[in-house]
């Protein structure tokens, strides 16, 4: 029988010492750097390697952010020891960003009683896409056929298709699920969508099992995407939230086979939380509260149609938005009154009721049928419209800027005509 000492190393064994740098050796060492990267950059071979390296660290940089995010316990970190917490500070900078990915923290929730509902709702969930997975997968392997999967990705719009709001039954909303057996019945939906969400926590979610092989892999899937408006409401910038619906895109086509469709952030009339974000997001003239959250939809509307599209040629159409907005615009009599939408249709001036869903899911539908990219429909062709729109209204300033310092230029011309000949 082998027996193994826990004293120690045996008398005879060297001893190994920890090495210490000498104050030279220090000094040395980004000499040795430079000289090693010289020696590599002499060679084609040396070049290579160096290539290969730089690029390796490049998306060990880029992408570890990411896989440290799944595996972070959002119990042991410190931030989540006050809640209530003001999601930005007076200075701009936010406890979050809107594309990395992050559950809920003492940013992004109100009490520790909203953070355990978040975690209990991420829970369902993910049962639910669990579920909807191995559904699919029996379907499949007993040679039936299976309805085209929709995947509805999102925030407290989407998930009142289930009637509730961190998976809390809802009132208010209890009419809402009869919109997916009617308006989706062509469709197997599954409802992947948490109240009060932003992008960065979606993304989290998409990271740690959103996305589950047998809907991921099928190309007729199409996965429907509506999220953003809680960071405008949290008081982020419309250029932070563009590029985490870029990163969104970008991950789901990596991930996934089937089509994907932006939904263009929908108007809101909730004007009275503009004070809860000055500062930082005040009018920059008054200083005041912001009067109104829709110049900054329409900014996120406006660079994510171009994201997209750019996303579009390349990865060949499989990316596309879609602009809903006009299903929600009040008439005369309520933009006289000062209301930003049509409240018959969202009656808290946030959330569409039954039959705001109802004229929102036949929206996504046409676009789904008829093909945003190639748009020969006129509600997918409606983004494209509206860029054009913005296309014309910038040349046209343009114009209007180049006559006027074409104009000062003659005023000069005449002034110095009249100096010289007097």
């Amino acid at each position: 029988m082998t027996t193994v000492s826990l004293s120690g190393p045996a008398e005879s064994a060297p001893m190994m010492m920890p090495h210490h740098y000498s104050s030279a050796d220090r000094r040395s060492l980004p000499v040795r750097i430079r000289d090693i990267i010289h020696s590599l950059l002499s060679t084609n071979r040396g070049r290579v390697i160096l290539a290969a390296y730089c690029a390796f660290a490049f998306v060990v940089l880029k992408y570890n952010p990411l896989a440290l995010n799944m595996q972070r316990n959002p119990y042991a970190d410190e931030r989540y020891a006050t809640f209530a917490t003001p999601f930005c500070g007076p200075d701009g900078i936010c406890g979050e960003k809107a594309d990395e990915p992050s559950p809920r923290t003492k940013y992004s929730a109100r009490s520790a009683e909203q953070m355990g509902l978040w975690n209990k709702a991420v829970d369902d969930e993910s049962q639910r896409a669990i579920t909807y997975n191995l559904h699919r997968e029996a379907v499949r392997a007993g040679g039936g056929g299976t309805t085209r999967p929709l995947v509805l990705l999102g925030d407290s719009i989407f998930e009142s298709y289930l009637g509730s709001s961190y998976g809390e039954p809802q009132d208010k909303f209890a009419d809402v699920p009869s919109v997916l057996t009617t308006d989706y019945a062509a469709f197997e939906p599954l409802v992947l969508g948490i109240s009060g969400d932003q992008t960065q926590h979606l993304l989290w979610r998409l990271l740690n099992g959103g996305i589950l092989p047998e809907y991921a892999s099928d190309p007729s899937a199409v996965f429907v995407v509506l999220i953003g408006t809680n960071n405008i409401g949290s008081g982020m910038e419309p250029g932070e939230v563009n590029q985490a619906l870029r990163t969104i895109g970008q991950y789901l086509l990596e991930e996934v086979k089937g089509r994907i469709i932006f939904v263009e952030l929908l108007p809101r009339g909730d004007v009275f939380r503009t004070k809860d974000i000055c500062p930082p997001r005040c009018d920059g003239d008054t200083g005041k509260p912001l009067p109104s959250f829709l110049p900054s939809i329409n900014e996120v509307n406006a660079a994510m149609r171009d994201n997209m599209s750019r996303l579009t040629r390349k990865y060949r159409g499989r990316i596309s938005t879609v602009n809903c907005n006009h299903v929600f615009a009040p008439d005369e009599a309520a933009l006289a009154r000062g209301e930003e939408v049509n409240t018959a249709l969202m009656p808290d001036s946030l959330h569409p009721n039954a039959a705001g869903h109802h004229l929102l899911a036949q929206c996504v539908i046409t676009c789904v049928e008829k093909g945003g990219r190639h748009m020969r429909s006129r509600r997918c062709a409606e983004s494209f419209m509206v860029s054009l729109e913005l296309i014309n209204i910038r040349v046209e300033l343009m114009i209007k800027a180049y006559i006027k310092v074409q104009l000062q230029l003659l005023q000069a011309l005449e002034n110095d005509i009249e100096i010289r000949y007097k």
